[in-house]
């Protein structure tokens, strides 16, 4: 003889079922939310990048990325390595944190000013960002895209003298050129960023740009 279902057993199971996909709802909504957030976000970066465009990225884009100088410690080898892999995501992680508020654009002007120091002069009449920048690439310079962007930047570029140190040029929109020597981001992250180490080592630059600037003087 057929036995009649638990009905019991059944609709308590169900009801089990229905409690704990309800205890899960608000979870679930949570997370929801917090990818719904996280996109608006992303599109809101996206669309600020589109409405400010940078005009002189096609000058940025056509000068060679500067390369780290392969070291010989082997603490150092993997420092090289994890800058090889995370170098090209680097701008998009410093700009997302500059526009978010995570790193305060303000309190790093208040720290370092709108322009980096040690000011050597002013390009010289006859030259152009495009020529400056090429004359520099022939002598061992490369595009630094990975540093800070100082107000009114054209184009940033840098010599590794090794792989702890480098010498680093900045060209900007009233053709004021500032350099400095320091400590690379890559060997020495914490050094670099509270700029230990900086200095302007005016004799070299002055030498190096000779007619392409007009020098500002400064002992």
């Amino acid at each position: 003889m057929d036995r009649a279902p638990n009905t019991k057993q059944h609709c308590g199971v169900s009801l089990w079922q229905q409690i704990s996909q309800d205890s899960q709802k608000p979870e679930r909504v949570s997370r929801v939310y917090e990818q719904e957030v996280a996109r608006r976000i992303l599109l809101g970066i996206l669309l600020f990048m589109r409405l400010n465009p940078d005009p002189y990225k096609t000058l940025k884009n056509a000068i060679p990325y500067s390369r780290m100088v392969f070291p010989q410690p082997f603490f150092h080898k993997l420092k090289y390595i994890f800058w090889r892999v995370y170098t090209p995501f680097h701008p998009f992680f410093r700009d997302t944190a500059l526009r978010l508020g995570v790193v305060s654009a303000k309190a790093k002007a208040t720290r370092w000013g709108s322009r980096q120091k040690f000011l050597l002069g002013h390009l010289a009449p006859q030259e152009t960002f495009e020529s400056i920048s090429a004359y520099l690439v022939d002598r061992g310079y490369g595009n630094h895209f990975v540093a800070w962007e100082d107000d009114g930047e054209v184009v940033s570029l840098r010599h590794a003298a090794d792989f702890a140190t480098q010498y680093h040029i900045r060209i900007f929109t009233d053709g004021e050129v500032r350099a400095h020597f320091e400590y690379t981001p890559e060997c020495h992250p914490f050094k670099h960023y509270h700029a230990v180490g900086f200095e302007p080592r005016r004799d070299y630059f002055l030498e190096l740009l000779g007619d392409k600037i007009i020098s500002n003087n400064a002992s």
